[in-house]
């Protein structure tokens, strides 16, 4: 939120006193959310990158089989197995015993549309799995993982993707190239950046030739459950 630079999904249950983000998420929270059957806490990602998976507790109690329920009718690909971390929504959905998951779907990949009827197609299989319109939730494939690796710029240059907007929400083996960070001044390579799991599910793909700062996202990968490093 630019008048606080708060990061909503960080600050649920929110504050009645507090800053602006707080106060937003006090009142969503109380005034609209609590009085949810579930909740799908729908997420993106900006021009330089490209996202697809959702997080879902695990199926280990009745608030989680019922949310890993919605997650596995959405048709996504990727569903990640987490609790969350303090003042996500989901997190708090928890604690008041709401089913809740949390897809991120969407990116500028090829074609005007993007991810839109991807993420579209998730939301109505959510809600055709509640009951709330007609019809079955459409069939698809998934992977479940349970470990992730939030990949980072080591340096600042320009990254040059191998594996671009068309590979999210798909498995590259380990070792594999992703892209590479060069010198804007002499081309050099600086960094060459791999897959770092035996199968690598790319949750987010950073597939445009952009600049990086060290420590800026490129890619987010998932270890599929059960599987070694």
């Amino acid at each position: 939120t630019a008048l606080d630079m708060a990061n909503l999904n960080r600050v649920f249950p929110g504050n009645p006193a507090g800053t602006v983000t707080e106060m937003l998420a006090h009142v969503l929270l109380d005034g609209v959310l609590a009085g949810c059957d579930a909740i799908v806490d729908l997420h993106a990602e900006p021009d330089t990158m490209a996202i697809r998976c959702l997080y879902t507790p695990p199926p280990s109690d009745e608030h989680g089989r019922r949310s890993f329920a919605l997650a596995q009718a959405s048709g996504n690909p990727i569903l990640y197995l987490t609790e969350g971390v303090p003042g996500m929504l989901t997190t708090v959905a928890r604690a008041r015993g709401i089913p809740a998951v949390m897809p991120e779907t969407g990116g500028p990949l090829p074609g005007a549309a993007g991810l839109m009827p991807e993420a579209q197609g998730e939301v109505l299989n959510i809600l055709r799995a509640l009951g709330s319109i007609p019809g079955e939730p459409e069939p698809a494939a998934h992977v479940t993982v349970d470990r992730v690796a939030h990949i980072r710029a080591p340096v600042g240059g320009l990254y040059r993707p191998a594996v671009g907007f068309d590979r999210v929400g798909q498995m590259v083996p380990g070792g594999e190239t992703l892209g590479a960070i060069v010198s804007v001044f002499t081309g050099e390579t600086l960094a060459e950046i791999e897959a770092p799991f035996a199968e690598s599910w790319l949750m987010m793909v950073r597939g445009r030739v952009s600049r990086v700062h060290p420590g800026d996202p490129l890619y987010i990968v998932g270890r599929e459950t059960g599987r070694a490093s």
